[in-house]
C-alpha cells in the first residue's frame, strides 16, 4: 500500500532499513541483513521541473504573505539554489556579511568539503535586516534549526495558493537556478 501511494517513500524505507541492518552487522548485533538482494519497490522517475521566470516571480511576490522568518527562508532558497536543510541549518558563524560569503562547513555539507556560496547584495541586505539576529545561533530558527518557518504551518502550501503556481517542490528552486545560470 505504501508503494502505491508514495512510491519514493517505499524506496527510502527500504534504504533506511538496509542501513540499520548494515549498522547492526558492523557491531555484531545481527547475523545477517535480510534486505540484501531486495530490489527497490518502485522505479523512480527523476524530476525535471523548473519554474519559468513568471512562475518564479509569482512565488517571490507571494513570499510577502509568509512573514518572518519563512519569507526570508524561502527567498534565500530561491536566490542561492542551496538544499533546504543546508539553508535551514544556516548559522550566523558561517556568514561573513562584510565580504558577502556563506561557508557551509565540511561536516555539514553533502560532499564532506567546505562549500562557499557567494551572497548577492540582495541576500546580504535581507540577512542584515532580519528582525531576530542573535548572531550566535541559527539564522532562520532561534529554536535550534528545527523549524525555520515561524508561525507559518505549511509555507509551501501557502505559496501555492498565494502565487497560483503549483506542481513544484522546494528542491525545484535548485534546478531552476542551475538552469537559469546555464541559460
Amino acid at each position: 500500500a505504501l508503494e502505491a501511494e508514495f512510491p519514493v517513500a517505499a524506496n527510502r524505507a527500504l534504504q533506511r532499513i538496509r542501513a540499520v541492518f548494515n549498522w547492526g552487522l558492523e557491531r555484531d548485533l545481527v547475523k545477517t541483513n535480510p534486505t540484501l538482494g531486495l530490489k527497490k519497490p518502485t522505479k523512480e522517475k527523476p524530476r525535471s521541473r523548473t519554474l519559468s521566470d513568471e512562475e518564479l516571480a509569482a512565488v517571490w511576490k507571494a513570499c510577502n504573505v509568509l512573514g518572518y522568518p519563512a519569507q526570508q527562508f524561502m527567498r534565500i532558497l530561491i536566490l542561492t539554489g542551496q538544499r533546504r536543510d543546508d539553508v535551514r541549518h544556516m548559522h550566523w558563524s558561517e556568514l561573513d556579511l562584510d565580504s558577502g560569503d556563506w561557508t557551509i562547513p565540511a561536516e555539514r555539507y553533502k560532499s564532506d568539503r567546505p562549500h562557499l556560496i557567494p551572497l548577492t547584495s540582495v541576500m546580504v541586505k535581507m540577512l542584515h535586516d532580519m528582525p531576530f539576529r542573535d548572531r550566535a545561533g541559527y539564522v532562520f530558527s532561534p529554536s535550534g534549526g528545527v523549524k525555520p518557518y515561524g508561525n507559518v504551518v505549511r509555507p509551501k502550501a501557502t505559496l501555492d495558493i498565494a502565487s497560483g503556481v503549483t506542481g513544484w517542490t522546494l528542491h525545484d528552486f535548485r534546478r531552476t537556478l542551475r538552469t537559469g545560470l546555464s541559460r
